[in-house]
């Protein structure tokens, strides 16, 4: 089935983790469609890092237990 052209959607462009809408920034991961708001692209980074080594740092104690 050929894709629609100008076709619109209820979600935002997206491309890669970070995304921009509305004036606020935001970042996805894979439980999740998107955590923030933020209120610039380095805090978003920020609480992304924080975000991915609180899981990391969950699956080795869970992996030790």
């Amino acid at each position: 089935m050929p894709r629609r052209q100008n076709s619109t959607t209820d979600f935002p462009f997206r491309s890669g983790r970070f995304f921009y809408v509305n004036g606020e920034w935001y970042f996805a991961s894979r439980e999740s469609s998107g955590h923030g708001p933020y209120i610039d692209r380095a805090a978003a980074e920020a609480a992304c890092r924080r975000y991915v080594e609180a899981k990391q740092r969950a699956n080795r104690l869970r992996r030790s237990s």
